[in-house]
């Protein structure tokens, strides 16, 4: 008979989301009250008091909250005008939501492979696709807290293109990039259109799933709060076929205390990300690490690992207490739903990455003592 064993108690979780939520919910309780007694649980004055804070940090003038990241993306597609027949260009290594928003909006994805030096789109795929048959829009994802080292190159040659650029930046808030006189400005800064979660997890993660689109472009902000809401011109006077995508006043209050603290938390994060490097610098462990000119904000600690060694590895961490994850441990192409996606080389970068990644706990406050911990563990495990 086999035996089923209990789980291990975790010494040291991969994620640990109650040490900074209890700072936050020990700020907001009047206002909880107050949400109660007021009965103003959607869209409401939080929400808009959130949206002004987020808009000031990412440098927009617009940011736009909805109820989720994949909700984000849907609408900015829709705002840009992508839509069914639509070519829209995407990494073949991103969360799966990046792919399912396209096709939600009917229009046709294009699989792009991604760099080897800094896992984000491949520019030269992307535009070796679109001279073989127009891309229409690309999506271009800033994975694990950091983002493309030649971000506004692509910016400049889609709009020469002609190609609507649409950012993901679900793990992506606080990154920021090196302007010409050597200041850091946030990614956000100079999208046409970019898209946030704030799904518990994240940087900047909420007590529910939520989003936003961002945008300095008047009319685009004007489409996206109309498609978030039902596509309404007036309370009973429609624009267009839109989503029910409000925002919570709950989840407002809560981000609108959670932004506060975000600086602080990144600099943890990134402060904790180079005492792994520091810790692992004596060993053959390969930390993937932002390019140059990028400023990440911390939000993976990523491991490439011989394939043939992770499974092992993440097993005699697990069996130690050590939480890890695999982000990702497969691509979009190997999702039976994107079996026929269309796509122009192998994309082999993509699917080896995936085979090779580990991922460490890396939260706020995490204490040095657990971090020492992980090290020693992991060492022993790899060696």
């Amino acid at each position: 008979m086999t035996t089923i064993k209990d789980p291990v108690p975790m010494r040291v979780p991969f994620m640990d989301l109650s040490r900074t939520s209890r700072v936050v919910w020990n700020e907001i309780n009047s206002r909880i009250l107050a949400l109660g007694e007021h009965a103003d649980f959607i869209s409401g004055p939080d929400v808009k008091e959130f949206e002004n804070r987020l808009a000031q940090q990412c440098s927009v003038k617009d940011a736009i909250a909805c109820a989720n990241g994949t909700d984000a993306i849907i609408l900015a597609l829709q705002a840009a005008g992508i839509g069914p027949g639509s070519r829209v260009a995407l990494p073949n290594l991103t969360f799966w939501a990046t792919y399912e928003a396209v096709i939600h909006v009917g229009a046709i994805p294009v699989l792009i492979d991604v760099d080897p030096a800094h896992l984000q789109i491949s520019i030269d795929e992307l535009f070796e696709a679109h001279a073989r048959g127009p891309i229409d829009a690309c999506i271009v994802v800033h994975l694990f807290g950091w983002c493309h080292p030649r971000l506004r190159a692509l910016r400049e040659r889609c709009k020469a293109e002609g190609i609507v650029l649409i950012e993901d930046g679900a793990q992506a808030f606080g990154v920021t990039l090196t302007d010409d006189q050597g200041a850091q400005e946030s990614v956000f800064k100079g999208a046409e259109l970019a898209t946030l979660s704030f799904y518990p997890a994240k940087v900047l993660g909420g007590c529910m799933d939520g989003g936003a689109v961002t945008t300095s472009s008047a009319p685009h902000a004007a489409k996206v709060r109309s498609l978030l809401n039902h596509g309404r011109r007036d309370h009973y006077a429609f624009e267009w076929v839109g989503w029910n995508s409000r925002m919570s006043s709950f989840q407002g209050a809560y981000l609108s205390a959670a932004i506060t603290h975000v600086g602080a938390w990144i600099q943890q994060r990134r402060e904790l990300l180079q005492r792994y490097e520091q810790l692992l610098k004596s060993q053959p462990l390969q930390l993937v690490r932002p390019p140059e000119g990028v400023a990440g904000n911390g939000y993976l600690a990523v491991l490439r690992l011989p394939a043939e060694q992770v499974a092992e590895v993440q097993s005699r961490l697990s069996e130690a207490g050590i939480g890890t994850g695999r982000v990702y441990p497969e691509t979009i192409h190997n999702q039976r739903p994107a079996a026929g996606a269309l796509r122009y080389s192998n994309l082999s970068v993509s699917t080896q990455f995936t085979q090779e990644v580990l991922n460490l706990p890396l939260f706020p406050r995490l204490s040095p003592g657990e971090q020492d911990d992980i090290v020693a563990t992991l060492v022993r495990a790899f060696n």
